[in-house]
């Protein structure tokens, strides 16, 4: 099952993916987590899952946005990298080594594709030596990010999850704001077209008492296109919890 998840930063994307820890435990398989945001090693949740061997945690904080130190990027803003960025490499070979050994896990998540497409334009920018894009870096953009959507999704492990952030649009006409993944205009809707029979948007409620509750909207309703092939058109809030999607894969 592929499944993506949008919201806005600590909308709860990153710790629902801890509710994957009984499908785990369910199945005797791993979850792997390809941390792209190379953020978990200091979670204090994530860093106790990760040494209990139920999590893998493919770690891509080691690997900049570039190489250069911040004193010399501050002296040429205007510049591409002048260093070659390691990162989407990186990311590119954690995604095939995961693929080479797909029968260990019962899971994987890429946490965020934000943190993807930044290290691809990185990329794109030191080979291209440009800032601004034009036509053919922004095509070469498309199609590297539509290999990595079909390469993580066609993985044969039960539920593939993509994290995305969010982009708040405004609708020239109606003046009504409309919640999109933030995803490459040009990708976008080729992305939502590849597969996802999940897609899950995060958000907070209160609950009585003014307790917070992370939660998933299911379905759309003319801000959003959610859907979900495992909640029902009554559920269109749900709280954040993987347990009933991958149930539906035991």
């Amino acid at each position: 099952m592929n499944a993506l998840q949008i919201g806005d930063p600590r909308s709860g994307k990153t710790t629902s993916l801890l509710t994957l820890e009984g499908f785990a435990k369910q199945t005797g398989k791993k979850v792997a987590i390809l941390d792209a945001d190379g953020k978990l090693s200091d979670h204090p949740k994530f860093s106790k899952i990760f040494k209990s061997g139920e999590f893998e945690h493919w770690d891509l904080s080691p690997f900049g946005l570039t190489e250069s130190s911040l004193g010399s990027k501050a002296h040429n803003l205007k510049a591409p990298p002048q260093q070659f960025p390691k990162g989407y490499l990186a990311i590119a070979d954690m995604v095939d080594k995961i693929t080479a050994q797909q029968d260990q896990y019962c899971a994987v998540a890429c946490d965020t594709f934000s943190s993807v497409q930044r290290h691809l334009k990185k990329l794109l920018s030191h080979s291209s030596q440009k800032v601004a894009f034009e036509f053919p870096e922004w095509a070469a953009m498309q199609v590297n990010l539509e290999e990595f959507f079909s390469s993580f999704y066609k993985m044969k492990i039960p539920l593939k999850i993509i994290n995305v952030h969010i982009k708040h649009e405004r609708d020239e006409q109606t003046g009504a704001f409309k919640m999109e993944p933030l995803i490459e205009s040009g990708f976008r809707h080729t992305a939502l077209g590849q597969g996802p029979s999940e897609v899950l948007l995060t958000t907070i409620r209160m609950k009585q008492g003014g307790v917070p509750e992370y939660c998933w909207f299911t379905h759309p309703n003319g801000q959003f296109n959610a859907s979900s092939d495992v909640f029902g058109l009554d559920q269109l809030i749900v709280p954040q919890n993987w347990e009933p999607i991958w149930r539906e894969l035991l």
